[in-house]
This record gives C-alpha cells, structure tokens and sequence, in this order.
C-alpha cells in the first residue's frame, strides 16, 4: 500500500497525493400528478391565433377512454374579434352535442408566448410554508409580474442526495390576459370551464403511454403550427428545454412545388440541430432515438423520411 501520509517539500509546499471525494448518492422518485375519481366526459379546447383543437374522453373511475379528437382552422377571412368568436362558439357547441354528454368538466389548455415554467428545489416544508415558499420562487423565476399572472405549483419528484431531501417543483403561470381571451369566447355561453391547464405539461405526461418510456431518458419533440413551431425536449415526463422558432406551415401557401418543400425542410432540420447541439451541451442525460413530431405535417411521408435521413434519428407521429 503507498504512502500517503502528509510530507513537505523543502520550500514549504503541501505534497500529500490528493484523495477523490467520495460522490454523494443521488436518488429521484417521481411523483405521479394525483388521478380524479371521476364518471362521465370530460373537454378540453386548445385555442391558437389560426386554429381550435378539441378532445373528449370518457371516464370510468381512475380509468379514461378518450372518444374524439378534432381540429378546426379558422377562415382566413374572418378578421373581426367578434365573427371569430361566434365562429368559435358555433364549432365548440357542435362538438359539444356531438360528444359531450354527460360533461363533468371542462378544461382550457394554455401555452405559447404569455406562459412560463420553471424549476425549483424546495425542502420539505408546512403547506402554509411552501405556498410563500413558491411565490418567493416565482417572484424571482417568472419572467413577467405576479400581479398580471395565474400561477400554480406541482411537485415533480422527490430527490435525495445523501440524507438531505428536497422536493422539485415545477411552477407554471400564464398572464391573466390570455386566460382572460379565452374564457371570452365561452362568455355568453352555458359552458363553465373548470381548470386551465399547461399544454406542454400534458404533452410531458403522455409521454409515459410510450413502449419504451423511461423516467431517466431524454425526449425530444417537434410540434409544427402554423405561423411557428416548437422543439421541446423532457427527461421522462419533465419539460427541460423548448426552443420556438417562426417557421410554420403557412410558409408553403397553396404552393405544391417541391423546391419549396425542400426549403422549408431544410429550415426545420437546421433550427433542430441548432435545438439538439444547445440541449446536448447543457444536459448529459440518455437520449431517445426517436424524435416525435406532432401539429401539421405530422403523417407527412416526405418530411419523416428527409428528417430521418439527415439525422439518422427515427423520426414518427407522436401517437397522442
């Protein structure tokens, strides 16, 4: 065995061979967003500037089924704030008669621009302690004010590292302007929504419906729209990273020339190299081999296959 006991040089100077920190044990248990005991149908809207996406599913108890899925893109022409809300009104009421018998909740989901998440670690704390414990936070965190915000607070995981445990938080807030534009459209109606929730949070828990799912693995998804598309990236069901670019369908027009096509591909699979090269260098995590793309575009042939390509990653349909 060598000899590692303290000896000096002849000017002084500490010689003793290093010795490496023990790493401290680090363990992550997820915790599940609490199920509703609940029978019936439940609704949910997405509203975007040029579309309107709806679902229904049925509940038996903790178990759900969903039953329909529709998307409606609202005419080019109807410019006016007023005839987009009668427009709107008029495809929620018909979807609703169609599927929504025996409604038991109704849910807007929020996302885009005016909403934010972010990451906290907090003890185990009082209820009481915790709630100024998170506004603290989102004071600190949120890029817009408190004032002009909903915000809220759900526990992701309990982690701990030797004996110390925190709890992560993940806190998400939209501005109260754009809750407020879309309880408008269902103002003079009979609909009473019963919670707004963040989009991307619930991309994040379907990914659990995955064969492969693993709350340690890295996912990333493209979600086209319109005007602008999103390239998200989760470990496990936690939202990390989403980068939004201008770059939307509306860029091909009516236009079937394939040169455009290629242009518009080739814009895509730059900003998500730009995505994956800014990801991968913030985060060490193990990483999927596929890349899911949802939105517009998403059962394109033409676009899975040049994606697939030039990554040489498994592109597909995110099934949800």
């Amino acid at each position: 065995m060598p000899n590692t006991a303290p000896y000096v040089d002849q000017v002084g100077v500490d010689k003793t061979p290093p010795v490496d920190p023990v790493p401290a044990k680090r363990h992550e248990k997820l915790i599940r967003p609490r199920r509703h005991l609940l029978f019936g149908t439940t609704v949910a809207f997405a509203f975007e500037k040029h579309s309107l996406e709806m679902a229904a599913a049925r509940h038996f108890g903790l178990r759900a089924r969903l039953t329909a899925v529709e998307k409606v893109y609202i005419p080019k022409d109807i410019t006016d704030p007023e005839k987009r809300h009668r427009f709107l009104r008029k495809q929620i009421a018909d979807f609703y008669a169609a599927h929504g018998r025996f409604c038991v909740r109704a849910s807007i989901v929020v996302g885009g621009r005016e909403t934010a998440v972010r990451t906290a670690y907090l003890p185990k704390l009082k209820p009481r302690d915790m709630a100024d414990a998170v506004f603290y936070e989102a004071q600190k965190q949120l890029p817009f004010p408190l004032d002009d915000a909903y915000f809220g607070f759900r526990r992701t995981s309990q982690v701990t590292i030797d004996t110390t445990r925190r709890c992560r938080l993940a806190i998400v807030a939209a501005t109260k302007r754009t809750i407020a534009e879309r309880l408008e459209v269902f103002a003079p109606t009979r609909f009473r929504i019963s919670e707004a929730v963040f989009g991307k949070d619930v991309t994040g828990q379907l990914l659990q419906r995955l064969p492969e799912f693993s709350q340690n693995r890295a996912y990333a998804l493209v979600k086209i729209g319109y005007e602008r598309s999103e390239i998200t990236f989760y470990r496990g069901t936690d939202l990390e990273f989403t980068h939004t670019i201008s770059l939307g369908t509306s860029f091909l027009g009516n236009r079937s020339d394939n040169v455009v096509f290629e242009y518009f591909s080739e814009s895509l699979a730059g900003e998500l190299q730009n995505a994956l090269d800014y990801y991968s260098g913030q985060f060490s995590e193990t990483f999927s081999n596929r890349i899911y793309i949802y939105g517009d575009l998403s059962l394109s042939d033409e676009l899975v296959s040049f994606l697939s390509d030039r990554f040489g990653f498994s592109f597909e349909a995110f099934p949800a």
